[in-house]
């Protein structure tokens, strides 16, 4: 049996933001189009199999990125200034 340790790495920062083991016996290929890591996007450029050689220590990389976040922000301009006339109107007078 042969050893292969996928690494993960983010595109945008080039950090390794995972790893997976994977074991197969020797001259074997092992369909890794499936490979994927919670909370991120696996790019579509990835190698889809992987054959094991010889070695013990095999590497293999799995290009990610973290998915892309949309962020809608609504102003409530009625409900603030309502806000700040009460506070007007509760000053005591001088």
């Amino acid at each position: 049996m042969r050893h292969a340790l996928i690494r993960y790495p983010d595109v945008t920062t080039n950090q390794i933001v995972g790893t997976e083991k994977l074991t197969s016996p020797y001259d074997e290929d092992y369909d890794i189009s499936h490979a994927s890591l919670a909370g991120y996007q696996t790019l579509t450029n990835n190698p889809q199999t992987y054959h094991f050689n010889q070695s013990y220590q095999q590497y293999l990389t799995i290009k990610v990125k973290p998915p892309r976040l949309h962020l809608n922000v609504y102003y409530d301009r009625v409900g603030y200034d309502r806000h700040r006339l009460k506070k007007r109107e509760s000053r005591p007078s001088s």
